[in-house]
């Protein structure tokens, strides 16, 4: 199996180049080196064509089901989260609702208020 991302990275960096097309990233540091953004042939992530969509295929594969690569970490994947919930409701022909903790992440609060998504707010009871 190919490593396309890998490969073009590396065959990059061997090449060299003058990094003029990213501003304040001169390819310098542990992980700037890997920096290929805004670059031809380094792909988009959110249209991916080229090694990237390659790359997704190839973990496709090994994970055995559809894989897309994401950014912003767990804010993003919380929006997807919920936002699949919302899709799984609507199928079933149901209005989402969803169980949530009070300390539960603010991006997963503003996402639900913005797919119009019940919300059971779980609350432990007091002590007294």
């Amino acid at each position: 199996m190919r490593t396309p991302i890998s490969d073009f990275i590396q065959s990059y960096n061997e090449r060299r180049a003058c990094r003029l097309h990213m501003p304040g990233h001169k390819g310098i540091g542990l992980l700037e080196k890997d920096d290929i953004t805004e670059i031809s042939g380094a792909d988009s992530l959110y249209e991916a064509d080229g090694i990237i969509r390659e790359s997704e295929e190839n973990a496709g594969f090994l994970f055995g089901s559809h894989t897309l690569y994401s950014t912003e970490g767990s804010s993003h994947a919380i929006r997807a989260m919920v936002h699949l919930c919302a899709l799984y409701a609507h199928a079933m022909g149901t209005r989402p609702k969803i169980l949530a903790a009070p300390n539960a992440h603010k991006v997963f609060v503003g996402i639900t208020a913005l797919l119009d998504i019940d919300l059971v707010w779980l609350t432990p009871k007091r002590e007294s």
